[in-house]
């Protein structure tokens, strides 16, 4: 088959499938899910971290503990089965509910958007982002260091958060865009912004967070956090730790040579994270 084939073939599965998502979303009541809650936002930007943080607080998100090396970690189900997460968390008695789905590519901002306007118009749309020197080294540590692969995870994080704010205010529902860096030094006050929660109520659970200049997650020699290439395990430590502030500058102590070098130039092309 020529690729142009291949490419009618394909546009006619997305056109089919979006035709199957709106006629779900017809045949759901209650579709405008104002107390929906979709986190997304390129990978290692915070995404685990603002999962686990609203579970916290009692939005419901699924756990599939069989077979599961953590029985509590969430099940990241797609967007397109909004209705089970609705109908399991009014089962459990609980008013929100979220899912998470990281977005890597345009195409998948793209394609999300079309679910979203189809099946969750009216839902809390939580943007995670994060400096790009700091994203790009992340990744590297969980791949292995490759200048090339540093400097194209950088550009795609641009593009994806640009697909993204281009899609915001198209959305009818509330959008935050939630820098890393910042929401790791005021979590509360983010977390009521996203749950409407007013400012001089507390939260139904606390926050624990860890000071400024303590030491960072996996420092300590009682508790380390497991290697960056072990990532599952990795991100469910750490989703059950405080929350430490995150600096967006810590890699130009920590890197020298190549790595800081390329470091620097994603700095001075992407400049730091809103």
């Amino acid at each position: 088959m020529s690729d142009g084939g291949r490419g009618r073939l394909a546009y006619l599965g997305r056109k089919r499938l979006d035709q199957l998502l709106a006629l779900a979303t017809r045949w759901t009541p209650g579709a405008a899910r104002d107390r929906f809650i979709l986190v997304s936002g390129f990978h290692h930007t915070g995404t685990t971290l603002m999962q686990a943080l609203l579970r916290r607080q009692g939005v419901f998100t699924f756990v599939d503990a069989a077979g599961d090396r953590y029985p509590d970690r969430p099940s990241e189900l797609p967007l397109r089965h909004v209705h089970r997460i609705e109908r399991a968390a009014r089962r459990a008695g609980r008013t929100w509910a979220m899912t998470k789905q990281t977005t890597n590519t345009v195409d998948t901002v793209r394609r999300l958007g079309i679910e979203l306007r189809l099946l969750a118009p009216d839902c809390t749309l939580v943007l995670c982002e994060r400096d790009p020197a700091a994203t790009a080294l992340s990744l590297a540590r969980r791949h292995g260091w490759a200048p090339a692969r540093a400097r194209a995870d950088a550009a795609m994080q641009q593009r994806v958060m640009a697909a993204w704010r281009d899609y915001a205010p198209r959305h009818r529902g509330a959008v935050h865009f939630v820098s890393l860096e910042d929401f790791t030094r005021e979590p509360e006050l983010y977390l009521r912004r996203i749950l409407r929660t007013a400012a001089d109520l507390s939260l139904p659970e606390p926050i624990e967070t860890a000071a400024a200049g303590s030491a960072a997650p996996g420092e300590a020699a009682d508790a380390p956090l497991p290697d960056p290439r072990q990532h599952e395990a990795r991100r469910h430590v750490q989703s059950h730790r405080p929350v430490h502030p995150v600096d967006r500058d810590t890699w130009m102590a920590t890197e020298e040579g190549e790595v800081l070098a390329v470091l620097r130039g994603i700095r001075d092309r992407f400049g730091t994270s809103p």
